[in-house]
């Protein structure tokens, strides 16, 4: 039979035997893995449960938990089944029923994910990083039990294996649940010196092969935290040239900006100064954060601001909008001290969008769970030493309370024709159109409407966007036909919106 590569369910104690290096799937991303069986095989049986039969075995593999990088033992089962199947087809599988060929080539494959895994997840506190594929995460079915669920999540990612654990504290993370003395008191000074200890005990390649398939972190396209397959990771990418394409009428305030900004994100996480609470304010740890209010009407730039700010500075954004963080002051405390304390860590920045709710003035004529919330937001921000961006379009019922925790305050106005020029060319450019005529400016500018830099991008996307359906690249035909469409749709939508309020207020 195991000339053949068959076995029976009765016949597995036969070829698992402790010792044995095998090939098994990991539980979470269902990726190959390697280890070696620590103990007996044995048979699960459930007379009740016949099809929950199971032969489980306990398998030596590497991971980390945030301090080390160690041997443990994962569960790996296979269950029952009937008559003779190929060894191969099994979710666990002897190393050495494979073709030397295969062999070779999975070590190989293996050494250089879990030199990967080491990198990323190990010598270093918390890695930004691009990923392309799905993330994995749990959520709690009607039961009260975790199953677990799949979203994709192309996008820029934080992996982090402690500020997940302290996020999520019931998620069971197994062999990567990091120590509770590592929880309750970790600083990034004191894992970096853990780190140099390690950068001196490299692993052999054996302990790399046995290595995890995943690293936990932070999704920022998806917001959401979870696991991430190591193969789908690789290093950012940024636009250096972000922020100086940006479209602002002031360019000293531009440079003010991004000079206060940088200065905040170089100081430091707050580490070395959690003892003195070292800063200009009298009461410790208050005022060492940096605010940015960018108010005005929509499409001005105003997200555009922070997010090309990240770019050039190479730092993370973390936008977040106001129904993530709850309803009531208690989950707002509880949601944003979080994000808070994790952004701080990773010297990141948060852009709030549509801030108004939090930003608005407290009186006897607004509710009180809205006075409440406001409440806490100042209370936080009096105390957060990072970078946070707020937009919002209006500020005629702004609390004057926060006047004294705003760092800079930015006021965008509707674009006149040479800033919504600058920006039609800067996009055009980015599309690959840069030779295009005064005329064909002018016939940009003079659409009908006066376009707003949102929608100018949009119209940019839509012809890049019909170009590429016929397999071609944009040209400008492809831009003024899309300039046409959105315009004239958009001036049909206002005249049925008219048409319908004039019949509202007619009945």
């Amino acid at each position: 039979m195991r000339k053949e590569g068959l076995t029976t369910y009765n016949m597995l104690w036969a070829f698992f035997t402790p010792g044995s290096v095998v090939r098994h799937l990991c539980s979470l991303s269902g990726e190959p893995c390697r280890g070696v069986i620590s103990k007996k095989g044995e048979y699960v049986h459930k007379s009740w449960k016949p099809q929950n039969n199971k032969f489980r075995l306990k398998v030596k593999v590497m991971d980390f938990d945030g301090e080390t990088y160690r041997p443990c033992t994962v569960t790996c089962k296979i269950k029952q089944f009937e008559g003779e199947v190929p060894i191969k087809s099994l979710p666990v599988c002897l190393w050495n029923f494979f073709p030397i060929e295969e062999q070779e080539d999975m070590s190989k494959h293996l050494v250089q994910r879990g030199r990967l895994f080491y990198d990323y997840a190990v010598l270093q506190p918390f890695r930004f990083m691009y990923y392309r594929g799905s993330l994995g995460f749990y959520e709690l079915n009607l039961n009260g039990c975790f199953v677990i669920k799949r979203v994709n999540a192309d996008g820029r990612c934080m992996v982090d294996l402690l500020s997940l654990a302290k996020m999520k504290p019931d998620w069971p993370l197994g062999n990567a649940q990091p120590p509770s003395e590592v929880l309750r008191d970790f600083k990034e000074k004191d894992q970096m010196e853990a780190m140099q200890k390690l950068r001196k005990k490299q692993p052999t390649d054996e302990d790399f092969q046995s290595a995890p398939a995943i690293v936990y972190g932070f999704s920022f396209g998806v917001k959401k935290w979870g696991w991430f397959c190591v193969g789908g990771l690789k290093e950012v990418t940024f636009m250096d040239d972000a922020f100086d394409k940006l479209v602002m009428r002031s360019t000293k305030q531009k440079d003010i900006l991004r000079a206060l900004v940088s200065a905040k994100l170089s100081a430091g996480n707050g580490d070395d100064n959690e003892e003195t609470g070292a800063g200009v304010d009298i009461v410790a740890h208050k005022g060492q954060g940096c605010v940015v209010l960018c108010y005005g009407p929509p499409g001005t730039g105003k997200t555009l601001t922070a997010e090309s700010l990240a770019e050039t500075l190479h730092r993370p954004l973390w936008a977040i909008n106001a129904f993530e963080l709850g309803e009531d002051a208690g989950e707002l405390e509880r949601c944003l001290s979080e994000v808070l304390k994790t952004d701080l860590r990773w010297r990141a920045i948060i852009l709030l969008d549509e801030a108004d709710g939090y930003l608005e003035h407290r009186s006897s004529n607004v509710e009180v769970k809205r006075n409440l919330m406001t409440g806490v937001f100042l209370r936080l921000l009096e105390y957060y030493a990072g970078v946070l961006f707020l937009t919002t379009n209006r500020v005629g019922s702004f609390d004057q309370a926060f006047l004294s925790r705003i760092s800079f305050c930015l006021h965008y106005q509707a674009l006149d024709d040479g800033q919504r020029s600058l920006i039609w060319q800067t996009l055009l450019a980015h599309i690959g159109l840069t030779s295009i005529s005064e005329a064909e400016l002018q016939t940009l500018l003079q659409c009908g409407q006066p376009l707003n830099g949102r929608e100018i991008r949009n119209i940019i996307s839509l012809a890049q966007t019909w170009a590429k359906s016929r397999g071609q690249k944009p040209c400008m035909k492809d831009v003024e036909d899309a300039v046409q469409l959105v315009v004239s749709g958009t001036q049909q939508l206002l005249s049925h919106l008219q048409g319908s309020m004039a019949s509202e207020n007619h009945h």
